[in-house]
């Protein structure tokens, strides 16, 4: 369609929708959706006026730092100076930018209950994060 889309960031091996817009669309450009989200809403601001950002995930995994919005956000808070928790469903790494994260569920619990009624696993899971990040601030 006469626009060399080869080598654009995201219409790649997996941008096969990316890369037909962006053939088709003179113009048209690959975004990231957390930073167009985060510049929508203001979430720099919003850091920059909280002692502490706490945010969630499904699974915080080696992919976190590269394109979701829990990365995101985790490195605007790091830039900002800002420390960063999580709350995630499965955490098998945790991104240099985060302090701490805990696993909505422990060892021994049942990640069914949590799916199926997700709020008090939820504020166990931050009340158990918010002591560990209280703790880590007295030592």
């Amino acid at each position: 369609l006469g626009r060399e889309i080869e080598h654009v960031p995201g219409a790649g091996a997996g941008g096969g929708i990316p890369a037909g817009i962006l053939a088709a669309l003179p113009g048209a450009s690959i975004e990231s959706g957390a930073a167009l989200v985060a510049e929508v809403v203001g979430l720099r601001d919003r850091i920059a006026a909280a002692d502490l950002v706490i945010t969630g995930e499904g699974s915080l995994d080696a992919q976190t730092a590269f394109g979701k919005a829990v990365g995101h956000v985790a490195s605007l808070a790091a830039e900002m100076g800002t420390p960063c928790v999580a709350v995630a469903g499965v955490i098998d790494a945790l991104p240099a930018s985060m302090l701490h994260a805990e696993p909505l569920v422990r060892g021994g619990d049942d990640p069914t209950a949590a799916l199926a009624e997700p709020r008090p696993h939820l504020e166990a899971a931050t009340k158990r994060l918010l002591a560990r990040v209280i703790d880590a601030d007295r030592a």
